[in-house]
C-alpha cells in the first residue's frame, strides 16, 4: 500500500475500501503520569436507560474474530500476537536509514532494501547483539542478522554517511542468505554513532570460542603477511643480484 492510496476488497455488495489513516493520537507531545486497565460507564440520564458500558467499541474479546458479511462470504478479521520478538532485547541503537543489498547473481548490483529505523538488539543473557531494520509503514523486515568481531564496517563509494559489510547469515527473508548490506544515513554524525556502536557490540557478545577463533585467525593472517613480506623481499634482492 503505497502512502495514502487505499486497499480496495471487491464483493457483490459492492466494495470494501480500507483507507490509511494518520497514525498520531494528539497523546505523543503528553507525559504519561499512569496507565491502568479498566472498564468505563456513562449514566445514561436522558435515554432513561441507567448506566451504559461504554468500552462498546473494543467488543472483540482475546482470540475473538470480528467478521464482515458478504454475499461472497465472510471476511475474518482475526486478531494475532502483536509480540515482535524485540520486546525482550535491550534497544542499544535506533536510527532512521537506507538499505541496499547487493544483488551478485541477479548481476543488478546495489538495490535499495528499504527506509526505515535500523536497530542494534542486544540479548542480555547472551549478550550477542542482532542488528534489525523494519521498512517503514509495512514494518517488514529488511535486514535481520548477528553481529559478530570478524564484520568489518567500510565506507561506501567513498561516502562519510554510509557503510558497506558482509553477513554470511541473514534472515530478513526467513531463510538464512549470505548478503553483502550497505546503509545510508542523513547524517555523518549519525553514521559515525552507527559505527561507534557497532565496533562495540560486534565483541560485547564474543564467546571465549569466539575469541579464540579472533586470535587464531588475527595469528594465521599475521604469519601470512610475514611471509608475503619475505618474498617480496627475496625477490627484490634477486633483481638487484641480477
Amino acid at each position: 500500500m503505497s502512502e495514502g492510496e487505499p486497499t480496495v476488497i471487491s464483493t457483490n455488495d459492492g466494495e470494501i475500501v480500507l483507507q490509511q489513516v494518520d497514525g498520531r493520537t494528539n497523546e505523543e507531545d503528553e507525559v504519561v503520569e499512569l496507565s491502568l486497565r479498566a472498564k468505563l460507564y456513562r449514566y445514561d440520564a436522558e435515554g432513561g436507560e441507567g448506566w451504559k458500558e461504554r468500552g462498546e467499541l473494543n467488543k472483540m474479546s482475546e482470540g475473538e474474530p470480528t467478521v464482515i458479511s458478504t454475499n461472497d462470504g465472510e471476511i475474518v478479521l482475526q486478531q494475532v500476537d502483536g509480540r515482535t520478538n524485540e520486546e525482550d532485547e535491550v534497544v542499544e541503537l535506533s536510527l532512521r536509514a537506507k538499505l541496499y543489498r547487493y544483488d551478485a547473481e541477479g548481476g543488478e548490483g546495489w538495490k535499495e532494501r528499504g527506509i526505515g529505523e535500523v536497530k542494534f538488539l542486544r540479548n542480555p543473557e547472551t549478550n550477542k547483539t542482532r542488528l534489525l531494520m523494519r521498512r517503514e509503514q509495512t514494518l517488514k523486515i529488511c535486514a535481520n542478522h548477528f553481529i559478530s568481531e570478524f564484520m568489518e564496517l567500510n565506507a561506501h563509494a567513498g561516502s562519510d554517511k554510509s557503510w558497506v559489510w558482509s553477513t554470511p547469515a541473514d534472515f530478513a527473508d526467513e531463510v538464512e542468505s549470505p548478503e553483502t548490506l550497505a546503509i545510508r544515513f542523513n547524517s555523518v554524525e549519525n553514521a559515525q554513532n552507527f559505527k561507534e556502536k557497532f565496533d562495540e557490540l560486534k565483541v560485547f557478545g564474543a564467546t571465549e570460542e569466539d575469541q579464540e577463533e579472533a586470535e587464531d585467525q588475527a595469528e594465521a593472517e599475521a604469519e601470512d603477511q610475514a611471509e608475503a613480506e619475505a618474498e617480496d623481499q627475496a625477490e627484490a634482492e634477486a633483481e638487484e643480484e641480477d
